[in-house]
């Protein structure tokens, strides 16, 4: 009895652990898929290594032309209070034009710190605009397609009627009379083609003439 007990026992904890075991090794599969997803979705693309590279790039460039214009105005400036100094430096050493030697440099001086303070601005604020314009490049808005078709147009209830002068005009250029002359023709003898030497005269009295010829023909 015991035996057999201890025998049910050891099934039951043969199971529980293969149990266990199954669902660690399930977890386990499905923690390392979620891992390579995850690597998966932080891994850049080779485009994406393109774009930041050539970004680097640029800005790399920009900060190159910023810092190249501020030291060349930097020097620029040095090189210029040098010369300012000497001249006035020469020219507050005669006595006559010193003090208003003064005057020029002072005036000299804080126009041209001016100058090269806007300098520097300028330069800074078309880095600024440029980083701006790059950046708006590069993430263009995005419009929404519009799938909905538009509907026909309408005709309006003012939409005018026919216009009733252009079939009269065409009616009017069809000569519906001379059908009926050239039957009238045809019934008396007379070819349609045939020469009329009375033109602007009426119908009935070309046709009197032409009857009067025959007669005179015949000798009747």
């Amino acid at each position: 009895m015991w035996l057999l007990a201890s025998e049910w026992l050891s099934v039951m904890l043969i199971l529980a652990c293969g149990a266990i075991y199954s669902h660690a090794a399930i977890r386990i599969v499905d923690l390392q898929k979620h891992a390579r997803q995850l690597q998966t979705q932080k891994r850049p693309t080779a485009r994406e290594n393109r774009e930041q590279f050539r970004k680097q790039v640029r800005m790399e460039k920009q900060q190159l032309a910023e810092c190249t214009i501020d030291k060349g105005t930097s020097t620029v400036e040095m090189i210029h209070r040098i010369i300012s100094k000497i001249t006035f430096g020469i020219l507050e050493c005669i006595p006559p034009i010193r003090y208003p030697s003064k005057l020029v440099r002072k005036v000299h001086d804080k126009t041209s710190s001016q100058v090269y303070t806007l300098i520097r601005e300028i330069n800074r604020d078309i880095g600024t605009i440029s980083q701006q314009w790059q950046q708006q490049s590069q993430t263009p808005a995005s419009r929404p397609i519009s799938t909905t078709k538009k509907a026909p147009k309408q005709p309006e209830a003012t939409d005018k009627l026919p216009d009733r002068s252009t079939e009269n005009r065409v009616l009017h250029a069809v000569n519906f009379e001379q059908p009926q002359i050239h039957i009238e023709k045809i019934n008396k003898g007379i070819h349609p083609n045939e020469e009329n030497k009375y033109n602007n005269q009426p119908l009935w009295r070309s046709h009197a003439g032409n009857q009067l010829s025959e007669c005179r023909r015949s000798g009747t």
